[in-house]
């Protein structure tokens, strides 16, 4: 499934009879949602959604970044109410800001919620 979600014509690829779910840079449970430059928050939120069903089956997640794993849903889920705190309130205690290079991108959000 082709999305525009971290990037313009960013793919997914779902295996079916595996329930395997390639997300490409999504998902990751090291990494915060990177929506593209120049901020498309929009095309990231509708990728999430494009995403939903398939994550809701799968058995195992490969991410472009991170860890294989057999929790897709709560992967989406978490990447979800990450985008909705920082819409709603400014701020997230997402544990992946943590992570090297995070506070950058937990920034970024920021701002681009503010133009909003």
């Amino acid at each position: 499934m082709v999305h525009d979600g971290h990037a313009p014509g960013h793919a997914a690829l779902w295996l079916p009879r595996q329930r395997v779910l390639l997300a490409g840079d999504m998902l990751s449970d090291i990494e915060l949602p990177l929506p593209f430059w120049p901020d498309d928050l929009p095309a990231y939120i509708a990728a999430l959604d494009a995403l939903a069903p398939y994550a809701a089956k799968a058995a195992v997640v490969v991410p472009g970044h991170g860890t294989i794993g057999t929790d897709a849903a709560a992967r989406l889920d978490a990447d979800r109410r990450y985008i909705d705190e920082v819409v709603r309130t400014g701020e997230s205690d997402d544990p992946r800001r943590a992570n090297p290079g995070m506070d950058e991108e937990y920034a970024h959000l920021q701002r681009l919620v503010r133009g909003l």
